[in-house]
């Protein structure tokens, strides 16, 4: 099974955007997305994520892992 966060980690690396500059374009903490990546997005905040979704050109539902959301 992946990791949570993974998917997270995958767009974020597709798009050619390292951790700090996401962080700095969407006005996340870079602890926060160093944390998601590491142990998934369940537990974040509407807002925040939806701030992350936007700044890598996808939904919030493209960055959930299914096993986040079924949990």
């Amino acid at each position: 099974m992946p990791r949570r966060g993974m998917r997270l980690k995958l767009m974020r690396i597709a798009r050619g955007v390292s951790q700090k500059e996401l962080a700095a374009r969407s006005g996340i903490p870079l602890r926060t997305v160093q944390n998601w990546e590491a142990n998934g997005t369940r537990n974040a905040a509407a807002g925040p994520l939806k701030r992350v979704a936007d700044t890598l050109g996808c939904t919030v539902d493209e960055l959930i892992d299914k096993e986040e959301s079924d949990a």
